[in-house]
């Protein structure tokens, strides 16, 4: 899905210096989340581990449909 192709995409690190800070930020569901840090290595950090947990949501949501589908197509 388009969701999961942008977590796989090299274009965009997930986090950026604004000023003196680092500012991460993940976004699911046109949600975002975002965090600020006074390292780039905090931000990355927290980005990594934020992307891989809604990686996971969005797999299993994906799972979701997927059994919901299998069962309105089953044939008695």
């Amino acid at each position: 899905t388009n969701s999961l192709n942008q977590f796989n995409s090299d274009k965009s690190k997930g986090y950026n210096k604004r000023g003196d800070k680092f500012r991460a930020q993940v976004v699911y569901n046109k949600k975002k989340y975002r965090k600020t840090f006074d390292t780039e290595e905090e931000a990355r950090a927290w980005y990594l581990a934020e992307r891989a947990k809604v990686v996971q949501l969005a797999e299993q949501e994906l799972a979701e449909i997927e059994r919901d589908y299998q069962r309105m197509h089953e044939i008695d």
